[in-house]
């Protein structure tokens, strides 16, 4: 199964029913076509949720959607301290550091370098690798897939964090599970995605 964010809503590839969004069948010669014109629909918001395409060749089909785009890989990080996750404030929502991979990084040290430039910490550890997440957007008419490698992180860091102005970053913080909920409430579908699972993974660990 594969899902997409495209203007902040859901595109699932499954193979079977996954979800309650509007299904699609997508298949034949003509995938290529009715794929374009699902993203077109979504890019100018013509919907209110999401679509969820079920097909017996999801690879396939994903990777034809791949097509569309130009691929952009970036990395980031889930980072606990004692029962708290980092966060940071950007551009009117809560968000999680991350940033564009640069070349010859691997995905790991491409992870830990965003973290530390935009929030100003160190003694970063990577212990665990989490979903990465898929999301489109457009610089000047070309259509962008991205893709978003995140790990969870840890740190001994004990001083004030610094953070990255020039990348519109206005406030860094830990927040723990009390306070979640004001981060939930003003953040990203696919975030807020990721933060919910790794909250529920994390408190059955």
């Amino acid at each position: 199964m594969y899902k997409v964010f495209i203007n902040g809503k859901p595109l699932i590839f499954s193979p079977q029913r996954f979800s309650t969004l509007n299904l699609l069948e997508v298949s034949g010669e003509e995938s290529k076509k009715k794929l374009l014109t699902i993203i077109e629909k979504m890019e100018v918001d013509d919907v209110s949720t999401g679509f969820e395409i079920v097909s017996v060749d999801v690879e396939k089909l994903w990777q034809e959607f791949k097509t569309l785009y130009k691929p952009i890989a970036a990395a980031g990080g889930v980072v606990k301290k004692s029962g708290k996750i980092l966060v940071i404030y950007r551009l009117g929502k809560w968000d999680l550091p991350k940033g564009k991979m640069e070349e010859g990084e691997t995905i790991e040290q491409s992870a830990l370098r965003e973290v530390e430039e935009e929030c100003g910490i160190t003694g970063l550890k990577i212990v665990d690798k989490l979903p990465e997440i898929f999301h489109t957007y457009d610089i000047k008419g070309q259509r962008i897939l991205k893709t978003t490698y995140w790990f969870e992180m840890t740190t001994d860091f004990e001083g004030e964090f610094k953070p990255q102005t020039e990348e519109d970053i206005s406030v860094v913080k830990w927040v723990g599970k009390e306070d979640m909920k004001e981060v939930l409430e003003n953040t990203y579908l696919s975030l807020e995605e990721l933060l919910k699972n790794y909250l529920n993974h994390d408190s059955h660990d």
